[in-house]
This record gives structure tokens, C-alpha cells and sequence, in this order.
């Protein structure tokens, strides 16, 4: 046995183990599953060339020269994909222009193996072919530059831009990518003059699966590509998890967050934080805190489904450095407040609007009606304050049970609305009470107008699980800021007109006046003041 023979042979078995190595480390990471395959190519590619070097019959040497060919062919094509990917340069490889030249090219090179002849030539070291044809001299040489020389400058290009750590891996992979290029450059141009080096691609080939692993395990590489302790708790969890990597690109996302989200997998892995975000300035500025060394902690923001629904969650995020304390990965927890949300909103509704009418209350009615009062005093326009009271409600109840009564509020809900304009307040205070704020008016008859709509609604007979239900209102209306200057003052005036309204048979509206005071202070000792 020669002693390229024997170092091919070792050479094949530690590119195996290396490749092993690096992919039990982290079996997600696409750089570790690419480089482990590489490896076995490679280790193949160097048994192929150990059988040839040892046999003594051409036509055992014919079939491993074949094999090895095609090897050569998948490990360099998988060394430029090990290269895209540590340079973060895989995104080509989701263009369909890109991946059908790729495979086109190397589907050529396959084709070239098969169908030219091999002419075998016999060498110190053992059995080695030459290029006979230009074509493949040509061959040999595009593959020289695409599959050896391209990974290359990709990588050392890569390593003078990064800084810092950056650029002691990228040179450190480079330099492995240096020693692939230099044989095949070597291989190529020894082709154009019919001499070869047997073993020198597959040497190649192996020192830079050996310099690459090394940088991996050195590194730790591949924990930057995921965080992969507790698979099965995460699996489990039943808030979203995604673990980013330190430049904010996503790397791993359970299950919970898959369903959440209606993504698959493959559409997360590698995307940019931002496919996360509704809002992104905000996801933006959490991601830079967050790389920056910062804590996140109970963070209300929005996630953006696939199909575009706003999910609402609570997230966090902590850090996960490695053993020279820089970050390895960011792993964010984020938990669906969709419900609490939903429940906090239901409980807020209830307690601003009647539960039977869903009009506002008094206490939503009030907050809005300074809003109202802070307008109208803004711009100098009137408001006019409007309190309701249905005539006839007492024997409806009586007469026909409160399930009825409910109906006719409902009802009155509906031709009360109709009867304003989104911007008017209407609400719903006591029993068979309303009160009506209209707002951003300039005369007093436009108040009139509105008065007279509402009286004859209400006096048009309800049509009720089977009973028709005459009905009426009594209106006491009172204005800003002629009868008062705020809430209570015209609420009481606008209630003393209603009252009497109802003592002279109801169904109609009155206006507060200052005859309509003098007439109360007179029955009740009692006198308004604005």
C-alpha cells in the first residue's frame, strides 16, 4: 500500500467522523446537515481514489475512476452550497433561475462523465486519467472555477468585511476553501497538458472538510443556528416560542407557533423578525434593543399571521451568549392575549353600556358629553341636551310582562338612532329613560327639527310578538349656553321640562324657559340656577 493510498484511507475516515461530529451537535442547522453531507461525499470521493491506487487490473481501475468522478462532481458542487450558507448568501437559492442553472450545470458535468470515453493512464502512485477532448478540458475547467474558485472568493470576500470574531472564522473557513480552489485550479490546468494528480482533488476536498470542522467546533458554529436543548419540552409548550439568531433572522419556532401563525416551517426558518411584526418600527426596535445585550419583558404587541390577521401577544425575550459571552441567540416567548383581550373588552363594554339596549350608560354618556361641552365652547356652537321618558311603559310591564317591555326598548333603541347622526349621543340612564346630547350646531331650530322627528317615531305603534303597542315620549330639551354651562344644570332643566310635558298628557317636547323655571320655583320652593 502506497503512502497516498494509506493517507487517502485515514483521510476518508476522519472527514466521516468530522461530518458526524458536527451534525450531532445540532441536527436543524442547514450549514451543519450540508457540511455532514459534503463530508460523506468526500470520504467516498477519497475510497474511490485509494481503490484505484491499489489495483493492479484497468479494469477494476475504470469503474472507480467513474465513481470518483461523479463524486468530485456532487462534493465540489456541495462545497459551494457549505460557502453559500456560511456567507449568508442562501437566499439565491429560493430563486428558480438560480437552482435550474445549478442543477443544469451540474447535470452537464454528470452527462460528461457517463457518455466520454476515460482514457486511463498509469502513474507512480497508480492508475489516473487525462482530458483527452477540448470538451473536456473545457469541462474541467468551468468546474474549476464555479465549484472550487467561486466558494472561494465568496468566502475570503466574506471574511474582509466581517469584524471582530466574524473575521477570525471567515478566515480561518477560507483558508480551507483556499486549499479546494488551489487543487482544483491545479487539477484544470494539468488537464490542458494530459497530466494529473490522482489524488490531489480529493486531498483537497478533505483539508477543507477538516479546516471547516475545525472552525465549526472551535466557534460553536453550530450553536448560532439554533438552540436545540429541550426539543420536546418546546415541542410542547403551549406559547409561541421563536429563537432568532444574534442578527435578528429567525432559526427555530415550535408548533404552537406554526398553528398560530398558519406558516409551515420552512416558511419561518432564515426570515428576517420583521415577517412577524404588524407594526414594524416597533418590531424593529425591539429586535435592535434586544441585540444590543437587552432584556425584553411583557411587551404588548402584535403578530401579523400568514393569511394577515392581527394577533395580539405579550412578549418576551431573553438572551443565550456562548462561552466567550457573546450572543448566540435570542429566544423570544410570546403568549396569544387574543381572549383576554376579547374578555377585557366584553367587561369594559358592560361596564359603559346597558346590557339589554347596548346604548351607553350614564357614566359613558357623561364622559362623552364633556368632550361635547369642550367642543361646542371651542368652536361657539350650541348643544342641546334632550331627556326622554316613554309614556305608557308602566302598562305594558303590567299588562304584558317585562319580556315585552324589554322588546319595546329595543325597539325604541333603533328608531332613536335613526333619528340622530353618528356624532349625537344617545343613551340609555333608567328604566324607560333616555338622554340624547346633540352636538356642532349653530340654530336652535335645527334642535326643533330633531324634537319633532323623534315624537312622531315613538308615536308610531310597535309591532311586537303579536301585539301592536301605541306608544309615545315626553322631551324635555334645554340648550348651551343658554340655559346652562354644563351637564347637571341642563339635565335638570331638560328633566323639569319633560315632567312637564307628561303633566299636560305627554307624547310632545318642550324647551326649557325661564317662565317654565318660574312656574317650578313657585311649586316647589325651589329655584334653578345656570
Amino acid at each position: 500500500m502506497s503512502v497516498f493510498a494509506l493517507m487517502l484511507l485515514i483521510g476518508s475516515a476522519v472527514t466521516v467522523y468530522l461530518g458526524d461530529f458536527v451534525y450531532s451537535q445540532n441536527r436543524r442547522a442547514k450549514l451543519n446537515q450540508v457540511f455532514a453531507i459534503f463530508c460523506v461525499t468526500t470520504a467516498l470521493g477519497g475510497f474511490g481514489e485509494f481503490l484505484y491506487l491499489q489495483v493492479s487490473s484497468l479494469n477494476v481501475a475504470y469503474p472507480a475512476i467513474k465513481m470518483t468522478g461523479f463524486i468530485w462532481i456532487i462534493s465540489a458542487a456541495l462545497a459551494l452550497h457549505v460557502s453559500l450558507i456560511f456567507t449568508e448568501k442562501t437566499a439565491v437559492l429560493k430563486y428558480r433561475g438560480f437552482v435550474g442553472a445549478f442543477y443544469t450545470l451540474i447535470m452537464t458535468f454528470f452527462l460528461a462523465a457517463v457518455l466520454s470515453p476515460l482514457i486511463i493512464d498509469t502513474q507512480p502512485s497508480g492508475y489516473s486519467y487525462v482530458a483527452e477532448s477540448i470538451v473536456e478540458q473545457g469541462l474541467i475547467v468551468v468546474w474549476a472555477a464555479i465549484f472550487a474558485v467561486l466558494p472561494f472568493a465568496l468566502v475570503i470576500n466574506y471574511a474582509l468585511k466581517a469584524h471582530g470574531r466574524k473575521r477570525a472564522e471567515a478566515l480561518f473557513v477560507s483558508a480551507g476553501f483556499a486549499v479546494h480552489a488551489v487543487t482544483g485550479v491545479l487539477a484544470a490546468v494539468l488537464s490542458q497538458v494530459r497530466l494529473s494528480i490522482p489524488e490531489g482533488p480529493s486531498f483537497g476536498l478533505m483539508t477543507m472538510a477538516l479546516i471547516v470542522g475545525y472552525t465549526l467546533w472551535k466557534y460553536e458554529l453550530f450553536v448560532v443556528s439554533a438552540v436545540t436543548t429541550a426539543d420536546s419540552i418546546i415541542a410542547t409548550m403551549t406559547d409561541l416560542l421563536t429563537v432568532f439568531d444574534e442578527k435578528g433572522k429567525i432559526v427555530q419556532v415550535n408548533k404552537m407557533t406554526l398553528d398560530c401563525l398558519g406558516y409551515k416551517e420552512d416558511e419561518l426558518i432564515g426570515q428576517s423578525a420583521d415577517k412577524l411584526w404588524v407594526d414594524l418600527s416597533t418590531g424593529t426596535s425591539l429586535m435592535t434593543k434586544l441585540m444590543g445585550g437587552r432584556t425584553v419583558q411583557n411587551r404588548d404587541i402584535e403578530y401579523q399571521t400568514k393569511s394577515g390577521k392581527v394577533v395580539p401577544v405579550l412578549f418576551s425575550a431573553s438572551l443565550v451568549f456562548d462561552k466567550r459571552g457573546d450572543i448566540a441567540a435570542i429566544v423570544g416567548v410570546a403568549n396569544d392575549i387574543t381572549e383576554w383581550q376579547q374578555a377585557e373588552k366584553a367587561i369594559k363594554h358592560m361596564a359603559y353600556h346597558d346590557l339589554l339596549t347596548g346604548l351607553p350608560n350614564r357614566r359613558l354618556m357623561e364622559e362623552r358629553a364633556v368632550q361635547a361641552f369642550a367642543y361646542a365652547e371651542r368652536n361657539h356652537n350650541m348643544l342641546a341636551f334632550f331627556f326622554i321618558d316613554l309614556d305608557k311603559m308602566k302598562f305594558v310591564n303590567d299588562g304584558l310582562g317585562h319580556h315585552v317591555g324589554d322588546h319595546l326598548l329595543k325597539a325604541v333603541t333603533v328608531r332613536l338612532r335613526s333619528c340622530l347622526r353618528s356624532s349625537d349621543i344617545v343613551a340609555r340612564v333608567g328604566g324607560d329613560e333616555f338622554n340624547i346630547v346633540l352636538s356642532d350646531f349653530s340654530d336652535e331650530r335645527q334642535v326643533d327639527v330633531v324634537a319633532k322627528k323623534i315624537c312622531d317615531e315613538l308615536a308610531h305603534p310597535f309591532v311586537l310578538n303579536g301585539h301592536e303597542l301605541s306608544t309615545g315620549a315626553s322631551l324635555g330639551i334645554s340648550v348651551y349656553p343658554r340655559d346652562g354651562a354644563d351637564l347637571k344644570t341642563l339635565s335638570a332643566k331638560a328633566d323639569i321640562a319633560m315632567y312637564s310635558v307628561k303633566d299636560d298628557g305627554g307624547n310632545g317636547f318642550l324647551f326649557w324657559s325661564e317662565k317654565l323655571g318660574e312656574s317650578y320655583a313657585k311649586s316647589t320652593n325651589f329655584r334653578l340656577t345656570s
